[in-house]
């Protein structure tokens, strides 16, 4: 298998060695400032889950990303209250 191509990125540190045509570059907007607020119907495992998502994901996610983070989070939130729900069982027969 030959090799894969350089990033861009490389290309144009190096000066473009082969002279060949470089494609343009895509500005990126900027990451927003700060998460947007955290939906009310998330609980705290919820909640946390959602605030480390935006601040670790800002350069990737964006408003459009909101609806997939939220179902992200409710889930966490459900296996939590399924964890909390299965250690109260004290016959594991049923």
């Amino acid at each position: 298998m030959p090799n894969p191509p350089k990033p861009l990125e490389v290309r144009l540190k190096q000066g473009n060695p082969g002279k060949r045509p470089l494609p343009r570059l895509v500005a990126i907007g900027p990451a927003p400032a700060k998460p947007p607020p955290a939906p009310s119907a998330l609980k705290q495992s919820g909640k946390r889950t959602w605030r480390l998502m935006w601040e670790h994901g800002r350069a990737w996610l964006g408003p459009s990303d909101e609806i997939v983070v939220r179902l992200a989070c409710e889930q966490v939130d459900e296996l939590v209250n399924l964890r909390r729900a299965t250690s109260q069982i004290r016959d594991p027969r049923i």
